[in-house]
């Protein structure tokens, strides 16, 4: 079974059409049985209307059948479109089965009609093996949308996962002891210069690492991490105002105007562009006319000229709307013209007819049509390169501006002007061409690509320009909010200082005041540029944000002071750590000396780790000598992160040396193999059972790894090939558990079956024992009081006796079944229910003498009561389990709720709830027969009343034995000494 067929997401799905079905199923069964009771029925007087009814149903359940299958189509292709592929399948296989046809060439569908038509002919025999024909289709309709297939052998599927998971743990085990065995392989690989060494390196790691936490408890005496953030604050805000600063500096509005010249003058030369297009399209047009009755035959060219007519009219229409959406006048008197001429054009052809010399005529007309068209059209690219060439010479003026700094409209500029040099060469060939048209020579095919390159290079610049301007005009706004915001960070970081100020003293508190007033110059010239820049005042916005600028130039050097300050308020603080600090520099390049008897292949590795480690280290004393000690601590952690390479390094270069060594590598690297080799077996094997599932891909990652680290066992490095190993481990147990979790869907789809199937055989206990109930009270009904059974009475009382006592056999069956899946009340309700079955057998044959009376239909409705209970149950708990797997499609780590056992085919709180109405109707049957027989309370009753007393006392007993086995498994405390044991209806719910 496919994992994807258990899966919350496709349940909802699964249950209707399971539902639809089964409502097939259990509405087709009844009648069948109700056929089969017809022929006993063929001298009563309504059995014509009781066949008639039958065959109304019979085609009742053939339109339900249309329905099934119309929704299964639809679903089929929206599921299909989900990507749902395994709910999809079953949907084709079950619309296959609805189709199918066997020996006797009937479909489902087939069949339940000739059982109608069997009806209505009063073939009744017929028609009960039509029915149960069909009952089995639809029961092999209902296996396919349920996977039955694949269900039959979920004990084997579970026994298989069981065994894959038992061979993933033994080899993760396995993986693990050759991980164990790299570990001390690769210990007794280094040599005495490698133990010295990583003995060095980790007394320097542990000498530094004490150095950084003296250093940070230094900083909060000094205060210097509080100094260090706000000299951080400070100096963002200097990079910001240094920034605008510029913009202000290159901000001159009044060049925006040459950018917006150049720009209308590009904009002009788009539409001429624009404009010698379309004319060129309809000379084009007019060529291809000219071009087109070409056929002898007079007929065939007169077809190719009708063709040719209507293509120019169409451009002719296209040519006509351009007129009217045209701006310029000269555009829409061109636009005109090459209307009309097309036009006419057209007309000639068409009334040229089948006239060889008409039809030339009008050809040699288009072509001079089309060569005025194309002069046309050069007199608009003149006027594009003339507009274009007026802009180029305004961006140029002002680009070449030796202004500094230089502008930014100036840039934008230079940027546009560099586009339309790029096509100078492009614009130069088209001139030459259309001066060559104007002189009445033909103008070149080629020209036409250096129109196109010059026309994208003015679109380019164009872009460009307007890019610029929109830049441009957004900019006021821009510079004002990033002033007002600068000066609101100037004056929260000005509190700061002013609230350092009053919690120090002497120099220190005055060299933060001066800090905290150059702060509030800095914010107040911020606001005036803010202002300025709104105002689009470029000048004055320049000059307020210049003394923003020197402002915290000046509050940076106070603050200087102020941190030196409490530095010297503190010499002994960071003096001694600095001294320490150098020391350990020292011993960082002693150290590295040392590595020079070490292997080759990672003394370089260690010597550049060390080195690294040696200058952070002194650079943090370098800190800690001016009293800087929240940077040495920044510095500390660097020569950390290298010390910790370089013990890295010197473990990757322990290698198996002696012949006993590098005999265990071998050994190690063999065992790494085989396991690979087994790893990928299983995998080849999970991938055939499921080749959608992860595991067998897990499985694989880890046949990789411990390959892998066999490789590096072999090339000498242990510690590559402990990692690869550590990884192995790592993805068996991920494969384990991913196998752990199909498994439990399979637990959950076999628990939800076997619900299924208590329900189903419940239901059908309850409906076939309603038939015998009802049989019984008719018959009670018209017997004699007082008198003995007629022979006729005896018989049905005899037959109803074996119906009811082969369905107490059945229910006790199905108990015991059902406790062997741990569910010990709900098998007890069943086993209450064959017993009550058992009895009233019992009661109704013989040894009973024949009694239908009050006491026999009581247990009778007791039995149907107790399996209406059970049914209810059932439902309820399966469908608690659809919400459930609804939730944990929404939330995947659901928690477990306390006390519920991972396994039980149903929750302690639904036997708990069952268990308690049970004992309720104990309590209930007992006081009825207290009030029906009071002799029970003195007196010597009936033995079968006695017998009925014993039986309820039976029946609380096992219901109390019950009730403790739950209460001792919950762990819940038993009752305090002198109190009674409480009965299941007094717990709580």
């Amino acid at each position: 079974m496919k994992r994807d067929v258990v899966r919350p997401m496709k349940i909802t799905t699964k249950i209707a059409l399971r539902a639809a079905c089964l409502a097939l199923c259990i509405a087709g069964a009844p009648r069948g049985f109700t056929a089969a009771a017809a022929p006993e029925a063929q001298q009563d007087a309504g059995a014509e209307r009781g066949i008639a009814s039958i065959r109304e149903d019979q085609a009742l359940l053939r339109r339900q059948l249309q329905r099934l299958r119309q929704t299964m189509q639809l679903l089929e292709s929206r599921l299909a479109a989900e990507g749902r592929s395994r709910t999809v399948e079953l949907l084709r296989e079950g619309l296959g089965q609805i189709e199918r046809r066997e020996a006797e060439s009937r479909t489902l569908e087939e069949w339940m009609a000739s059982s109608e038509s069997a009806l209505e002919s009063g073939q009744v025999l017929v028609a009960l093996e039509q029915q149960d024909r069909a009952i089995q289709e639809l029961e092999a309709l209902l296996d396919v949308l349920l996977d039955r297939s694949a269900e039959e052998d979920i004990e084997e599927r579970l026994a298989t996962l069981a065994e894959r998971r038992a061979a993933v743990a033994r080899l993760a085990g396995e993986e693990a002891a050759v991980e164990r065995a790299i570990e001390a392989l690769r210990e007794q690989s280094r040599s005495e210069a490698q133990r010295q060494f990583d003995a060095q390196v980790a007394e320097l790691t542990q000498r530094q690492q004490a150095l950084l936490e003296q250093t940070l408890a230094a900083s909060r005496v000094t205060r210097d991490f509080e100094f260090e953030a706000l000299g951080r604050e400070l100096e963002a805000l200097r990079e910001n105002q240094t920034t605008d600063a510029d913009l202000f500096g290159r901000w001159r509005p009044a060049e925006n105007a040459t950018l917006e010249g150049a720009r209308d003058q590009l904009g002009e030369a788009r539409r001429n562009e624009a404009e010698a297009a379309r004319l060129e399209r309809a000379a084009d047009a007019l060529t291809a006319s000219a071009e087109a009755p070409r056929d002898p035959d007079l007929a065939a060219r007169a077809a190719e000229a009708a063709k040719a007519a209507e293509a120019l009219r169409a451009e002719a229409a296209a040519q006509r709307a351009a007129s009217e959406t045209a701006t310029a006048e000269t555009a829409r008197a061109n636009a005109r013209a090459a209307a009309d001429a097309l036009e006419a054009a057209a007309r000639r052809l068409a009334e040229a007819g089948q006239s060889a010399e008409a039809l030339d005529a009008a050809a040699e007309a288009a072509r001079e049509a089309a060569l005025a068209l194309e002069r046309q059209a050069a007199q608009a690219r003149g006027a594009a390169r003339q507009a274009r060439a007026q802009g180029n010479k305004a961006l140029e003026a002002l680009a070449n501006q030796e202004t500094e700094p230089e502008g930014l409209a100036a840039d934008v500029a230079r940027r546009a002007q560099e586009l339309l040099e790029a096509a100078a060469e492009a614009e130069r060939a088209a001139a030459e061409a259309d001066a060559r048209l104007a002189a009445g020579q033909a103008r070149p095919r080629e020209a036409r690509a250096a129109d196109q390159e010059a026309r994208r290079a003015g679109e380019q610049a164009l872009r460009e320009l307007e890019r610029g301007l929109d830049e441009l005009a957004r900019l006021p706004s821009m510079l004002a909010g990033a002033q007002t915001e600068q000066a609101q960070r100037a004056e929260a970081l000005q509190q700061a200082l002013q609230a350092a100020a009053a919690a120090a003293s002497g120099q220190e508190a005055q060299a933060n005041r001066a800090a905290a007033e150059a702060l509030g110059a800095a914010r107040e010239a911020m606001r005036k540029a803010a202002e300025a820049a709104a105002a689009s005042q470029a000048g004055a916005g320049s000059e307020a944000a210049e003394r923003a600028q020197a402002a915290l130039e000046q509050a940076a050097q106070a603050l200087g002071e102020a941190r030196a300050a409490a530095a010297a308020a503190a010499p002994g603080q960071t003096a001694e750590l600095a001294q320490r600090q150098q020391e350990l520099a020292q011993a960082a390049q002693q150290a590295a000396q040392g590595a020079s008897g070490l292997p080759e292949s990672a003394r370089a590795a260690l010597e550049r780790a060390l080195e690294q480690a040696q200058a952070a280290m002194e650079a943090a004393g370098e800190r800690l000598a001016s009293g800087q000690s929240g940077a040495a601590a920044g510095e500390q952690r660097e020569a950390l992160e290298s010390l910790q390479a370089a013990a890295a390094a010197s473990r990757e270069s322990a290698a198996p040396s002696t012949p006993e060594q590098q005999a265990e590598a071998e050994r190690l690297a063999a065992e790494q193999r085989r396991i690979a080799e087994e790893i990928l077996e299983l995998a080849t094997l999970e991938e055939e059972r499921d080749p959608e599932g992860g595991a067998s891909r897990t499985l694989r990652r880890a046949a990789e790894a411990s390959q892998d680290s066999g490789q590096a066992l072999q090339r000498g490095s242990s510690q590559e090939a402990e990692a690869e190993a550590e990884e192995a481990v790592a993805e068996l147990e991920r494969a384990n558990q991913e196998l752990a979790e199909e498994e439990e869907r399979y637990e959950q789809l076999r628990a939800e079956e076997q619900l299924f199937e208590v329900q189903r055989e419940a239901e059908e206990l309850l409906e076939r024992h309603l038939v015998q109930m009802l049989a019984t009270r008719e018959l009670d009904a018209g017997r004699e009081r007082g008198a003995g059974p007629t022979r006729s009475e005896r018989l049905q009382l005899k037959r109803i006796a074996r119906e009811e006592a082969a369905l107490g056999t059945r229910a006790l069956e199905v108990a015991t079944a059902t406790a062997e899946e741990g569910t010990l009340v709900f098998a007890e309700l069943l086993r209450r229910a064959g017993e009550d079955l058992e009895r009233v057998a019992r009661d109704l044959d013989e040894a009973g003498d024949y009694q239908s009376g009050d006491g026999v239909q009581l247990r009778q409705r007791q039995v149907a009561k107790n399996l209406e209970w059970l049914i209810e149950a059932l439902k309820e708990e399966r469908e608690r389990r659809r919400e459930q797997q609804q939730q944990q499609q929404q939330q995947q780590q659901q928690e477990q709720q306390p006390g519920e056992s991972e396994n039980r085919l149903v929750p302690d709180s639904a036997e708990l709830k069952l268990l308690r109405r049970m004992e309720i109707e104990v309590q209930e049957q007992l006081t009825s027969l207290l009030e029906l027989h009071p002799e029970l309370r003195s007196g010597t009753p009936d033995p079968l009343v006695l017998e009925d007393v014993m039986r309820l006392a039976g029946r609380h007993e096992r219901l109390s034995e019950l009730f403790e086995g739950f209460r001792t498994r919950l762990g819940l405390p038993p009752p305090g000494e002198g109190e009674a044991e409480p009965w299941p209806m007094e717990q709580p719910r």
